[in-house]
């Protein structure tokens, strides 16, 4: 308890400005305020219903002795007769409502009071004769020291035989009594008072500290500045954030993930995801509770690249996320990272290569072979007029740089890869964007060049692509060793590899290629001769969704 009064002080004298503070004074004022009206109103009714029940029980004992024969009697006979003093006496004697029995005749001349002085004389203040109940406050008798009681009566009149009135009861209760009975009540009010007072002052503090606790002691104008703050910060995030809660309604909707859905830019929250007709996935993750990465969307001419993430709390689902990035954008990053590599890769080996072609050359005429030398040279300049057709026709740089890199790759194994003149690839095409062709030749000019490597009497291998207005076309053609007619069929069948390396990344290529083309709605066949070589051809006529968005992009920039 003490622990406690100490926390309770400490409270009170360091945030005596605080809104937690603010709380608790308000609350309590308030609870106070309404429990003294409330009490206060319930002692009022109290005491004046406790006042009508003493008067109540002082009419009807009057309205009994009045009617009680042996009351009569003792007026006819104008006398207390030793029954009437037994009587009366055992009634006050055993009535705790009751202070004063008075029964006087028609002349105000006493016959019975508790004050046996008083019998006999005459009572100095007579009813009005009414035939009625009637009250008055009035003094009758004395106390211990001899002063006047004042007490509340109330009069009936005792009638005879034929109806006229000789006599009055008169039955009272002593104002004393009716203050002690009120400073009774009083006190038992002012005790729930105190206790009520107590439990409200109780209650609020209980209240504040659980919303404090509850705030981690944060002031609520803390939490404003807070999401003011992450606000500003969620509305200038490259990545847009869609949040729902469990039952669908928006609760964060920045205006990167507006424009990035194409929506006008509002104020979402609280509107159900179902009428926006966006991201209706995170309604799936609701049920599965399963993130889902990566996820792409188009959106219009925007593609999309989605993470869906369940947020529960306590292991319980509150709702989920949805950060939702531009892919054209990414895609783009990815190209030209990509592109600079094997620039890089071409660059490197080139000069490596430059510098041994001028060493045989040189090699050569030292040696008196002009014939061979001009021989060579002549073949080295078929090469470089490929690649020359390559950094041409290829206007798309990161193909460009791994065509390069494979002609270089190939020679180092003895083997001359060379590009149809006739070939030409825009910077952008309709059908496939650059990682899908990086992949796509990539692999196929990897396996053209395991394959071809092994000839002794020096390999080729030829490429031809060309993207126009109605399709795409790929022709790898190399004279390698060929593919067995019995394993043709399972070329593309993911982990099928001829290779003898044991290494869980063979077995991919061919088969991420195929998917490439099938997602695409494209052809590719392999045509092979074993001892003789292999043509791979690939067209694809289905245009990309988004290309215009694309090209807008781009020339813009």
């Amino acid at each position: 308890m003490f622990v406690k009064l100490i926390k309770f002080r400490n409270f009170c004298k360091g945030s005596r400005k605080s809104f937690f503070f603010q709380i608790f004074l308000i609350n309590t004022i308030v609870s106070i305020f309404a429990l003294s009206i409330v009490i206060a109103i319930t002692l009022l009714s109290s005491l004046r219903h406790t006042k009508e029940i003493l008067v109540s029980n002082c009419e009807n004992m009057a309205t009994s002795l009045a009617e009680n024969y042996v009351v009569y009697d003792s007026l006819v006979s104008k006398r207390a007769t030793n029954r009437l003093l037994t009587y009366l006496d055992s009634i006050l004697a055993n009535s705790s409502t009751i202070d004063s029995i008075t029964i006087i005749d028609i002349n105000r001349i006493c016959l019975y009071h508790y004050d046996r002085a008083v019998t006999g004389t005459e009572i100095p203040i007579l009813p009005d004769g009414k035939n009625e109940v009637q009250f008055a406050t009035m003094a009758i008798g004395t106390d211990e020291h001899k002063k006047p009681i004042t007490q509340m009566c109330a009069f009936v009149p005792i009638l005879n035989g034929s109806g006229s009135v000789f006599g009055y009861a008169i039955v009272g209760i002593f104002t004393s009594t009716l203050k002690k009975l009120n400073r009774s009540y009083i006190s038992h009010f002012l005790l729930i008072v105190t206790v009520a007072m107590i439990t409200a002052f109780s209650t609020s503090y209980y209240i504040v500290t659980r919303i404090r606790n509850s705030l981690m002691g944060y002031e609520p104008e803390s939490f404003a500045d807070l999401l003011i703050r992450r606000n500003e910060v969620l509305d200038n995030l490259e990545e847009g954030l869609l949040a729902v809660d469990i039952s669908g309604k928006v609760t964060v909707c920045t205006q990167t993930a507006c424009k990035l859905y194409n929506l006008p830019p509002h104020n979402y929250e609280g509107r159900d995801i179902r009428e926006l007709g966006i991201c209706n996935e995170l309604l799936d993750i609701l049920q599965t509770k399963t993130p889902v990465y990566n996820l792409q969307q188009s959106s219009g001419k925007n593609n999309l690249l989605t993470d869906l993430v369940p947020m529960k709390e306590k292991s319980k689902m509150t709702g989920a996320v949805a950060i939702i990035r531009d892919h054209t954008a990414y895609t783009n990053m990815a190209e030209e990272l990509t592109g600079f590599r094997f620039v890089v890769e071409a660059l490197r080996s080139n000069m490596h290569n430059f510098k041994n072609e001028l060493h045989v050359i040189l090699g050569m005429l030292q040696l008196g072979e002009t014939k061979l030398a001009i021989d060579y040279i002549t073949r080295f300049n078929s090469i470089q007029t490929s690649q020359s057709c390559i950094l041409k026709n290829i206007q798309n740089k990161t193909i460009a740089a791994l065509i390069l890199g494979k002609t270089n790759e190939a020679k180092e194994q003895g083997v001359d890869l060379f590009v149809d003149e006739s070939s030409i690839l825009q910077r952008h095409n309709p059908y496939l964007n650059v990682s899908q062709l990086t992949v796509l030749l990539g692999n196929i000019l990897e396996n053209s060049i395991e394959a071809t490597k092994t000839r002794n009497d020096g390999g080729e291998i030829r490429l031809y692509i060309k993207s126009g207005n109605d399709c795409i076309k790929i022709n790898v053609d190399d004279n390698g060793c060929g593919i067995p007619n019995e394993i043709q069929d399972r070329l593309f069948t993911r982990g099928f590899t001829t290779k003898s390396e044991n290494s869980q990344n063979h077995g991919i290529g061919l088969y991420t290629v195929n998917e490439i083309v099938k997602e695409r709605e494209g052809i590719i066949q392999i045509d092979s001769s074993p001892g003789e070589g292999t043509s791979v051809s690939i067209q694809i006529v289905k245009r990309r969704a988004g290309y215009e968005h694309v090209i807008v992009k781009d020339e813009a920039s």
